[in-house]
């Protein structure tokens, strides 16, 4: 799809601003003061106009309102705000979970790790780095 050209989007946004225009005529008219402004109904009328090749003017909409009046909505019905997800009840996730093998790790575990040379490869596991975190190890405590 092609970008369009600074003609073609001034182009379209003058026709939008005249359409908009007699928009506004046809709703401030005796026909479209009982226009009911929904999606719905909007949509409706577009589609005529499209199937018609109607021109996009009050008259025109007047005609498509009249002619479409039997199967528009009554009622502003499309406006309704979408349901809220109902959110999950937050759960507290354990030590267990979080650390895994490593839950029950202390600070002298840590030192014997260290003094052992198994710190290094433990350091490779997600969980033990989380756990060690957790423990708040100073410079110098093990």
């Amino acid at each position: 799809m092609s970008e369009k050209t600074k003609e073609e989007l001034f182009d379209e946004a003058e026709e939008n601003a005249a359409e908009s225009i007699e928009s506004l005529r046809f709703l401030q008219s005796d026909a479209g003061s009982t226009f009911v402004q929904n999606r719905f109904n909007a949509s409706v009328l577009r589609e005529y106009m499209r199937a018609q090749n109607l021109t996009w003017t009050a008259e025109n909409l007047a005609e498509a309102y009249r002619v479409c009046k039997d199967v528009l909505r009554d009622k502003d019905e499309d406006v309704k705000p979408p349901a809220e997800p109902t959110p999950e009840p937050l759960r507290i996730v354990t030590d267990a979970e979080r650390y895994g093998p490593w839950a029950s790790l202390t600070k002298a575990q840590v030192k014997t790790m260290l003094e052992a040379g198994e710190y290094r490869k433990a350091m490779s596991d997600p969980r033990f780095v989380a756990r060690v975190n957790a423990l708040e190890i100073k410079r110098g405590e093990v």
